[in-house]
Formats: C-alpha cells, structure tokens, sequence
C-alpha cells in the first residue's frame, strides 16, 4: 500500500507542460529571426493540436472500453471476475483523466504560443516561409550567431558552418564579413 504522505506530496507536482518560461526563451527565442519566430508559434501550435485531436480520439476509445466493461461487469456473477473488470475500468478512468490533464496542458501552451504570436505579429506580419528573404535574412542570422558565439568562445570556427555561409548568395552581409575576415588572416 502506498503511504498516504506520498501520494500527497504527489499531487503537489506541477503538470508535465513546457512553462512559458521555456517556451519563451527556448522553444520560441532561439530562433534569430522574427519570421522564424513566427513559423515556429505555427508549426508549435500545430503540434500541440493534433496532440489534442489524437487525445480525444483515445479518450473516446477508451470510454468506449469502459462501457463494454461495464457491460460485461453487470452479466458477470463471479465476485472476482467482477473485481477484475473493475480494476480494469478504473485503469480507464485514470488513463483518461490523465489525457485530459495533459490537454489542459497543451491548451494552456498554445495560448502562451497565440501570445507570442500576436506579440511579434505587431512588429512585422508573418511572410512565406519559401520567400527568398526571409530565408536570407533568416540563414544569415543563424549562421552568424552560430559563428559569433565560437569566436566569442574563443574557440576555432566549425568548417562546416564557414562553408555554408560562404555558400549564401554574395549579397549576405555575413557572407562579406567571413570573406573580409578570410583575407584579413590571409594577409597576416
């Protein structure tokens, strides 16, 4: 039997959802720019909708199950039997009321997300994710702050990433940066 004192302190615990916390500066503020910001709220609460839509759908199986185990419960005669089909309906109970908290959470998270969204929508309205300068803008900034925070590190440049920067087209200003630094160490 499990002591009374545990379940209580387990109960205590916060829901398993990312904090908004999390979502703002991880999920949603790593992403360099504001059009990828806003792709990222999209494709997130996408996500977190079709995790409700398929909760839902197991939610409804299972209350069907519940049903036929109750069914079954009423014509049985043997007291163990009837305990075992009881068992198993209340395992249904809490497999439901578990996905119903786990939709709660996700809710919660896609409003946090909508915010997000409205926030940044203020500042510039969401482009095509395929248009060329969003892309541009976008890998540049990636690939900078990927760069930048090496050298900040003090650590060599990844070759890899010196690579696809030089492979942006010659308008991108981190493309010129890298070059001039590539010259400037040449020259050294």
């Amino acid at each position: 039997m499990i002591d009374p004192e545990i379940e209580e302190l387990a109960s205590k615990a916060d829901r398993n959802e990312t904090t908004p916390f999390q979502i703002n500066y991880f999920l949603i503020g790593q992403e360099p720019t504001d059009q990828a910001k806003l792709h990222k709220c999209l494709q997130e609460i996408n996500v977190r909708l079709k995790s409700i839509k398929a909760a839902q759908r197991e939610i409804d199986e299972l209350s069907d199950i519940g049903q036929l185990h109750f069914i079954e419960m009423e014509k049985l005669e043997c007291v163990i039997r009837k305990r075992m089909v009881k068992r198993k309906m209340d395992a249904i109970s809490e497999q439901i009321i578990s996905l119903e908290e786990r939709m709660i959470g996700w809710e919660s998270e896609i409003n946090q997300l909508k915010k997000i969204y409205d926030t940044i929508s203020e500042r510039t309205s969401l482009k095509d994710w395929d248009d060329y300068h969003v892309q541009m803008e976008y890998w540049s900034a990636k690939l900078y702050q990927e760069l930048k925070t090496r050298l900040t590190l003090n650590m060599p440049a990844d070759l890899e990433v010196v690579k696809t920067i030089l492979a942006l087209p010659e308008s991108s200003v981190v493309r010129q940066d890298v070059l001039q630094l590539i010259s400037a160490k040449g020259d050294k």
